[in-house]
């Protein structure tokens, strides 16, 4: 089967194209409390498609990274006293990114203040497009970001919960569809809505996708989500690519929980079922 019409379609490789061409994408995530969160997002973006994945995380998880991520490009970085990453991480991750598409920032930060600040500031700096996701929204909310202050395209990628503390700190109404809309006309951000019918929401648009499945109701598929929307972050429009990554998770989850039961699926099966969700959405030669 196809992927609906509404659902953009990513670009398919021609001839000649080579790693450097299908995206260069900078992963900076993990803490010594979520370090899986880290490896689901990069592997998400590979998986997606990016041609090169840099993952920027705390040095102290360099050989727990090393021994499974063989095909990641491994950028280890200064890190608090509680292995969070650290805001003295800034201007490497700024300079390094330039030479890079897209980017996703926060899965399995942590609430320490060093990583909070360097979230915030990596929101405004960063030059190229990004996912912002995990507790790099925590930071934006509670640290009182100016979500408009930002210098790149981004896109935001709130659960219930996470999105529940903008709510709060932008006096926003309570219904959170009418809320995200409003964050996203005010900020010129584009914003999915995760929940069991995810919603995207642009600055002058809105759709749901109803591709997935209660599967996806277990830790670390999220971070996949970010994964594969820097991928495609690299490649496509920020609204295109929201959509685009929400249906393909989406359908990934569909198909896991068909196969291995809605109960039994963990976040890494998504990464099986990815070929047969991506070819629903590549353009046909």
């Amino acid at each position: 089967m196809g992927a609906p019409a509404d659902i953009p379609r990513l670009p398919a490789r021609k001839p000649g194209t080579h790693k450097g061409t299908v995206g260069k994408v900078h992963v900076v995530a993990g803490s010594g409390q979520f370090q899986g969160a880290g490896a689901l997002a990069a592997m998400g973006a590979l998986r997606a498609g990016a041609g090169l994945v840099f993952f920027s995380f705390p040095r102290s998880l360099y050989s727990a990274y090393a021994a499974r991520l063989w095909e990641v490009i491994l950028r280890p970085q200064p890190e608090t006293d509680d292995a969070a990453i650290s805001s003295s991480a800034l201007e490497d991750v700024l300079a390094f990114s330039k030479g890079l598409q897209s980017a996703a920032v926060g899965p399995g930060f942590s609430q320490n203040p060093s990583a909070g600040k360097l979230a915030r500031e990596l929101y405004r700096k960063l030059e190229v497009p990004a996912v912002f996701d995990a507790d790099a929204l925590n930071a934006l909310s509670l640290g009182g970001a100016d979500l408009s202050d930002h210098a790149a395209p981004r896109v935001l990628t709130p659960h219930p919960g996470e999105f529940a503390r903008f709510r709060k700190h932008l006096e926003l109404p309570e219904d959170d569809h009418e809320a995200a809309a409003s964050i996203c006309r005010a900020n010129n951000v584009t914003l999915v809505y995760k929940s069991h019918e995810p919603v995207v929401f642009g600055a002058d648009r809105v759709q749901k996708v109803t591709s997935g499945s209660s599967a996806l109701a277990t830790g670390g598929t999220g971070d996949v989500l970010t994964g594969i929307i820097s991928a495609f972050l690299a490649r496509m429009e920020p609204w295109e690519a929201a959509v685009t990554g929400t249906y393909v998770h989406g359908r990934c989850g569909t198909l896991a929980g068909e196969e291995l039961t809605k109960e039994c699926v963990i976040a890494s099966d998504l990464f099986k079922y990815m070929p047969q969700a991506m070819r629903e959405v590549i353009e046909q030669d």
